[in-house]
């Protein structure tokens, strides 16, 4: 009797441990992921669906300029002699407004903030001046080419009008008239061609240029419309079918394709992870593809290798270069 009870201990001791074993190695794992996709789907009740609407951590957004240190010489012939000065350091904060489902995908505007982060950027501030070729004019000047190849004629005729100075090329302006202010364009000029050129640019307005309230005159800047206006619509997956697709952008302003690259081009064609919804379980094999809409392109992560943050095992990507 003895000897049977404790074969029986022994037996249901050993089922225990292989129940456990199994446990282990395929029960909790598959528990842990089952969790980890739950809150990594696009959905109002998923857990990371907060972070993915307004982004708690900003980026770090660093501006470089190549400030043009003989721009007199430069314009009686002379080779530029440049001097890198940055970085500019910002912190970046997304957030999604507006945004719908339709079956496994969810449509949004994104709204960007930029704020000058004073600690990083060091000895450097937003009123330092910066001389480099005069973006207001060459931005201008792209736009009117673009949408009015014919006023590119008006436009050189009036350059001495709509940007004030004996160098219009190049120009002087603060980081912030560069970045947000805006760096003037003036059309207070009764000259022909000025009117001319003032009159096309209303209807014709990148989001670089703008018009300044109770004034004749446009401002341009490289990241005005960043801050003040949401950019989209977004079009991406949400993950509910498939996790591993979770994030990948698939329209922008409605659109398959960007129209900036050539036609039908895997260049031009809306593709990539939105940066704020990488899919979990990522590998070193995986093909790590970024939207950037401000490059009218997707960057490519190629793996590098591994590291540790806070003892953290990780996977390091390089963006293209």
């Amino acid at each position: 009797m003895h000897s049977t009870v404790t074969a029986t201990v022994t037996a249901f001791s050993f089922l225990l441990a292989i129940c456990g074993i199994f446990f282990y190695f395929l029960g909790i794992p598959s528990i842990v992921e089952k969790d980890i996709t739950a809150f990594r789907r696009l959905d109002n009740d998923a857990g990371g669906f907060s972070s993915w609407k307004e982004a708690l951590i900003p980026l770090q957004f660093n501006v470089y300029f190549f400030n043009v240190t003989n721009p007199d010489e430069v314009m009686q012939g002379k080779n530029p002699v440049l001097k890198e000065i940055g970085p500019y350091v910002y912190d970046e904060f997304k957030s999604k407004m507006e945004y719908t489902f339709d079956g496994d995908t969810v449509t949004y505007m994104l709204q960007e903030k930029l704020y000058f982060n004073e600690k990083l950027s060091g000895c450097r501030q937003e009123d330092d001046i910066i001389t480099i070729l005069n973006v207001a004019l060459m931005g201008t000047a792209a736009t009117i080419k673009k949408t009015f190849p014919m006023g590119i004629t008006y436009f050189n005729q009036a350059i001495p009008h709509l940007f004030l100075g004996k160098n219009t090329l190049f120009k002087g302006s603060t980081v912030r008239e560069i970045l947000f202010d805006g760096v003037t364009i003036y059309c207070n000029s009764t000259a022909m061609a000025a009117t001319t050129v003032c009159k096309a640019m209303v209807n014709y307005l990148p989001p670089q240029i703008r018009k300044l309230e109770n004034s004749s005159n446009f401002a341009f800047s490289l990241f005005y419309n960043k801050n003040k206006t949401a950019t989209g619509p977004f079009k991406e997956i949400r993950g509910i079918k498939n996790i591993s697709n979770v994030g990948t952008t698939i329209e922008y302003k409605g659109k398959l394709h960007l129209e900036v690259w050539q036609e039908n081009s895997t260049c031009d064609l809306v593709r990539g992870y939105d940066l704020s919804a990488l899919p979990p379980f990522v590998n070193p094999q995986m093909n790590l593809q970024l939207f950037v809409p401000d490059i009218c392109s997707a960057l490519h992560g190629e793996f590098t290798g591994e590291g540790k943050i806070s003892d953290i095992r990780v996977f390091r990507f390089t963006g293209d270069t």
